[in-house]
């Protein structure tokens, strides 16, 4: 985006070597301000799977987040700001664009899934199932927050195959001056920038196809946006198209819930380890005077092999829960697609049922019936008046004339 001539921000979230080492490019003064919200006002975390209640944030939130975007703003110069979080919390920060009445886009970047769960093993020691539906979960929310709104997907691995067409099709996008390829900066950004080393988790796109590596879930919300990324121009995604990944998702609340509590008492346990090493290490530095049958070194190797037995343990519990609930998820998987089979197959014998000679033929019984059924209602409800002296036509004579019109024709 610099390269296009636009200001990312004046404090930039810096490089971490063995995960990216180029740099993130985020602010940190947006990042640590959407992770407040995120983890302070709605009560939840960015590697959560457990939806965000939005409706918690307020009038003064929009206005710190307002005053915050019109520091960075630059007075001649586009602006942007890179921070996965605005997925979640789009809604307020469209709000914000809107009240400084500001022109905005979305740049939406598709990576394979499994790549991005290799990455989180990697930095989080997340399970590669969880990671799977944290991806889902972010890209679920960026798809219908920006439904309808000016937006580009930008495929990760094609920016790294072809950078300049990548670059070019943005700025196109997003009506920016089309860089120079014989500009040294360019060249420098496509042959140095983005060196292939760099890609430290790659994940081709034929393994999506494996169920024992993918959710069909996320193999599928995958395809979605590869196409999108593949377009000269994305087209607007199929509103009815994306309600059913929606839905999908939804249906995984439970598996979801369950894996946030499993890397909840993770946490925690390890925190608790940690509080007790070292007040044993601690304790067995202020003991000085106190006769010991064996040496520091003994009693710190004793307590970190207990810890660690505890810590195998853990472990063990949290990979037999997450079979679990990958066993379960499939099974759910499974029972939706029997369901739907099961819906098609029943609208199949509908229609037939409608269409065939014997419904039609017995429109009349059917009619009957009704009036049967109608015509008393009707007289003790008063919406039939009887007059002693004129004959009244009821439905059933109605009916009548009805059936004889009928046998006429």
């Amino acid at each position: 985006m610099e390269l296009l001539g636009v200001e990312l921000g004046n404090n930039l979230m810096p490089a971490a070597k063995g995960n990216n080492e180029r740099g993130f490019f985020e602010d940190l003064d947006i990042h640590n301000f959407n992770q407040q919200l995120i983890s302070e006002v709605l009560d939840n975390d960015w590697d959560r799977l457990e939806p965000l209640q939005l409706d918690r944030l307020g009038a003064e939130h929009r206005s710190a987040a307002q005053r915050l975007l019109a520091e960075k703003l630059p007075e001649r110069r586009p602006f942007a700001f890179k921070d996965p979080r605005v997925s979640l919390l789009q809604p307020l920060w469209e709000s914000v664009f809107d009240s400084l009445a500001i022109d905005h886009r979305y740049l939406i970047c598709v990576r394979n899934p499994l790549s991005v769960a290799g990455s989180l093993f990697k930095r989080d020691r997340l399970h590669p199932l969880k990671a799977q539906l944290l991806w889902c979960h972010y890209m679920l929310a960026a798809l219908r927050h920006t439904q309808g709104k000016p937006r580009v997907f930008v495929d990760f691995d094609l920016l790294f195959e072809e950078p300049l067409n990548e670059l070019e099709r943005i700025a196109k996008a997003f009506e920016l001056p089309q860089p120079d390829r014989a500009a040294a900066d360019v060249r420098a950004y496509a042959t140095d920038f983005l060196a292939p080393a760099l890609r430290h988790n790659h994940s081709h796109d034929e393994q999506l196809e494996d169920p024992r590596q993918a959710l069909a879930l996320t193999r599928d919300l995958f395809r979605l946006l590869k196409r999108q990324a593949d377009a000269c121009c994305a087209d607007e995604i199929d509103d009815g198209q994306l309600r059913e990944l929606e839905s999908r998702y939804e249906e995984l609340l439970p598996i979801r819930q369950d894996l946030d509590r499993i890397y909840s008492d993770r946490d925690r346990l390890e925190t608790h380890l940690l509080m007790i090493s070292n007040d044993h290490f601690n304790l067995l530095e202020n003991t000085d005077g106190i006769s010991r049958p064996v040496s520091l070194d003994a009693w710190r190797e004793y307590y970190a092999k207990e810890l660690r037995k505890d810590l195998i343990q853990a472990r063990r519990e949290e990979a037999h829960h997450r079979q679990l609930l990958q066993h379960e998820c499939w099974r759910l998987e499974d029972q939706l697609k029997i369901a739907q089979s099961q819906k098609e197959s029943v609208q199949l014998e509908l229609q037939r049922i409608y269409m065939s000679n014997s419904w039609r033929l017995t429109e009349a019984l059917r009619a009957l019936r009704r009036a049967l059924v109608t015509t008393p209602l009707k007289l003790l409800r008063g919406e039939v008046k009887i007059n002693p002296g004129k004959p009244q036509a009821t439905d059933l004579d109605r009916l009548g004339y009805e059936t004889d019109a009928e046998a006429g024709r």
